[in-house]
C-alpha cells in the first residue's frame, strides 16, 4: 500500500515554498486522521523521488514537522508521526470562547505554542495575546486587563506570570494554566527538560566524548537546575565524574550570551558541549566559526529547543526538540478541563533528539 505522502501533489507555480506546501500536506493528513499516531514516515529520499523535489527540500519540511511536534525524529529510528489528529480539543470550544495568553516575551520559542493553542479549539476560540516584555509588574497589569475583559480562561507561558505570583495570589476570575513554567503551580504543562539533557549528552557520549561542557543560564533555577541535573545524570550512568569547572552559566537565552560563552568554553580545551538552549548555542557556533573552529569535526555540539534557527547554520545543529505545538495543545486542552470543571492533571512532554551535523554526524 503506498504510503499517503507519497500521494501529494505540490504545486511549482504557487509563492509557498514547495517545503512549505509538504509541512502543509502533512499537517492536513494528521488532521484528517489519515496519518496517526505511531505511523511510520517515509524516508526523505523517498518522498523526494516520488513527488519530484530536492531531498534537501524534503528533510527541511521534516525538520520543520519535527520542531512543531507532528513527527520524531531520532538517530537509529524510523520517523513516525506522534501528534494526534489536530481536532478541536473536548470541551474546549463548549467551555472557552475566548482566551488570554500572557506571553514573557515574543521569543521565536514560543511560536509554535501559540499555534498549538489555536489549533487546540479548531478555530473555535478568540485569543487575546499580551506581551509582558519581561516585566512583572506589566505582566500583572495584562492579567487584570484579560481577566476584566471577560476572557474563558488564561494560559501563562513561560515566565510571565513569576511563579511566587501564581503560589500567593487567589485568582478569582477565569482559570489559569501555566505552560513552560517548570516552578508554577498546578495545573500546569511543561517540558521534561532534564531528561533532554540527558538524551543530548548521551549523543555526545556516544561519539566516545568524555570531556564535555555545559552551557546554560541561571544553573541555580529551573529550567537551568533540571538542565544541569540531567547532564550530571548522564554523565554518571557513563562512569564520568560531573566537573563543575565544565559547567558554564550564560547571563541569558540569548545569541549575545552564546557568542560570550564561545571564548569561555574555548578556554576549558573540552571535546563537545552541550547548550541548554538552540538561541545560545547559534551565538556560539557563529562565533566558533569566526574563530576557525571546525564544528562536528574540533568540536562537537548539541543544542535544545529544536529552534529552525539550526537548520539555518553550517554546519546544522544537532538539537534535542521540544515539542512546542503539542505543548500548545496541551495547555487548551487543559484550560478547558477547567472552565467545564473536569478533573484536570498536569502534563509532562518529553523531547526528541534530531540528529544533524554539528555532533559529528552527517545529516
Amino acid at each position: 500500500m503506498t504510503h499517503p505522502l507519497l500521494e501529494i501533489t505540490l504545486d511549482e507555480a504557487s509563492r509557498t515554498p514547495l517545503s512549505s506546501q509538504i509541512v502543509d500536506a502533512t499537517a492536513a493528513l494528521i488532521a484528517q486522521g489519515v496519518l496517526r499516531a505511531g505511523m511510520e514516515m517515509p524516508s526523505a529520499s523517498q518522498v523526494a523521488e516520488k513527488i519530484g523535489v530536492s531531498t534537501r527540500t524534503v528533510r527541511s519540511a521534516y525538520q520543520r514537522l519535527a520542531t512543531r511536534g507532528l513527527i520524531s525524529i531520532e538517530r537509529g529510528q524510523p520517523l513516525r508521526v506522534v501528534a494526534e489528529s489536530p481536532r478541536p480539543a473536548d470541551g474546549v470550544s463548549a467551555a472557552v470562547t475566548s482566551v488570554g495568553v500572557l506571553m514573557p516575551s515574543r521569543r521565536t520559542f514560543y511560536g509554535p505554542m501559540l499555534d498549538g493553542i489555536d489549533t487546540a479549539s479548531g478555530g473555535a476560540t478568540l485569543s487575546f495575546i499580551a506581551d509582558a516584555r519581561d516585566d512583572p509588574g506589566r505582566a500583572l497589569r495584562h492579567l487584570r486587563r484579560l481577566a476584566d475583559m471577560g476572557v474563558g480562561g488564561l494560559i501563562a507561558v513561560g515566565s510571565a506570570l513569576p511563579a511566587e505570583y501564581g503560589h500567593r495570589i487567589t485568582h478569582h476570575g477565569p482559570p489559569i494554566v501555566y505552560l513552560d513554567n517548570g516552578a508554577s503551580p498546578d495545573p500546569a504543562v511543561r517540558f521534561d527538560r532534564r531528561e533532554a539533557a540527558m538524551i543530548g549528552t548521551r549523543h555526545l557520549l556516544e561519539h566516545g566524548h568524555t570531556r564535555i561542557a555545559l552551557v546554560v543560564p541561571d544553573p541555580s533555577r529551573s529550567p537551568g537546575t533540571d538542565i544541569r541535573a540531567g547532564f550530571r545524570a548522564a554523565l554518571r550512568q557513563a562512569k564520568i565524574d560531573a566537573d563543575g569547572s565544565l559547567e558554564i552559566g550564560a547571563p541569558a537565552y540569548s545569541y549575545g550570551a552564546g557568542r560570550q560563552a564561545a571564548d569561555r568554553v574555548m578556554a576549558l580545551g573540552v571535546q563537545a558541549v552541550f547548550v541548554g538552549s538552540d538561541t545560545i548555542a547559534a551565538g556560539m557556533h557563529a562565533h566558533l566559526g569566526e574563530l576557525g573552529v571546525a564544528i562536528g569535526a574540533e568540536l562537537a555540539m548539541a543544542g535544545l529547543g529544536g529552534l529552525e534557527i539550526g537548520t539555518l547554520l553550517t554546519p546544522t545543529l544537532t538539537s534535542v526538540s521540544l515539542p512546542r505545538f503539542a505543548a500548545g495543545r496541551s495547555a487548551m486542552t487543559l484550560l478547558g478541563a477547567l472552565a467545564a470543571r473536569q478533573p484536570t492533571s498536569s502534563v509532562v512532554h518529553s523531547g526528541a533528539l534530531v540528529v544533524r551535523r554539528s555532533c559529528g554526524c552527517g545529516d
